[in-house]
């Protein structure tokens, strides 16, 4: 079952802490272009007094030239920082997450083989298949599980911000693993890339 819910206090703490994280790494960015454009004027200062005088001016625009360059370094890194929390903010404001509840025991997984992930196909009804998968979805020690919850938490812009997986069941073994032309076969045939149900059985897919 896919539906849509507010977020849980569960999940804006989750949203808070990566704030607080977010706010500490942009802390460590400012500390350390404060100390470039520190050295770099030490380092200026020490050669300006051992070097000509014709010299002295190669000295400043180098400093100039390596302090741009932490400023630059410094700004562009800024950004995905900047990027994530909007997206944490506007999903925050917006306060509605896709939730994929799932009761089932018997599923496909598509083995991954080229750095895709994996992907999953699960049986949920007698004749309802739920398809997904990708690198956030490798197995653990719980998941997949007979009863699980996974949700997507996306910013305004679509950007998915918040992703997590609630296993509630015991842990399920495939009644098959899909590889090679089988499996690039069934990939053609699902929107893997995001939830998708559609109608049909397992075992007359492979």
């Amino acid at each position: 079952m896919i539906v849509e819910r507010q977020l849980s206090e569960r999940e804006i703490k989750a949203l808070n802490k990566n704030i607080k994280d977010i706010a500490r790494r942009k802390s460590r960015l400012t500390r350390f272009i404060i100390l470039w454009t520190i050295a770099c004027l030490v380092t200026g200062t020490v050669a300006s007094m051992y070097v000509d005088r014709a010299l002295w001016l190669v000295v400043v625009i180098a400093v100039f030239i390596f302090i741009a360059i932490g400023l630059w370094s410094y700004f562009e890194s800024r950004l995905p920082f900047d990027k994530e929390l909007k997206g944490i903010e506007s999903l925050k404001e917006k306060n509605l997450v896709t939730s994929v509840q799932v009761k089932a025991t018997e599923y496909y997984e598509l083995a991954e083989e080229e750095d895709e992930g994996v992907y999953y196909l699960f049986q949920i009804e007698a004749d309802r298949i739920l398809s997904f998968g990708g690198q956030d979805f490798y197995p653990t020690k719980k998941f997949p599980n007979s009863d699980f919850e996974i949700v997507e938490g996306r910013s305004v812009a679509g950007q998915i911000v918040l992703l997590e997986t609630y296993c509630h069941g015991h842990r399920i073994k495939p009644i098959k693993k899909i590889k090679g032309k089988d499996k690039w076969d069934l990939l053609q045939k699902f929107d893997l890339d995001k939830f998708e149900i559609t109608d049909g059985r397992l075992e007359r897919l492979a």
